[in-house]
């Protein structure tokens, strides 16, 4: 039975480590995309703001959440969340 349960863990953990590498680079294209949308809207200037990631959700619809933090003075931080369907941002909302 032990057997069973450590042969059960190492193929989960196997797995869960397989697959970080590939989610860590979709997330980084999310956020990319996020920021993109956002500078085509005129909320956050690509020259005037860096994204930083805040959290995910979703699956076929996934949710973004993004910091757009300002590389001058003088500019105050943005919270905005992407809908990213098949590799489109659908929806970008600012959060206050």
């Amino acid at each position: 039975m032990k057997e069973i349960l450590v042969a059960g863990a190492i193929a989960a953990l196997a797995t869960f480590v397989i697959t970080s590498p590939s989610t860590a680079a979709s997330l980084s294209e999310d956020v990319a995309l996020c920021a993109s949308a956002l500078n085509d809207k005129g909320i956050a200037a690509a020259d005037a703001f860096r994204p930083k990631f805040l959290k995910f959700r979703g699956a076929a619809v996934r949710k973004v959440t993004v910091l757009m933090i300002p590389t001058g003075d003088g500019a105050q931080s943005i919270e905005a969340e992407c809908a990213i369907k098949k590799g489109e941002v659908v929806d970008v909302t600012v959060k206050s």
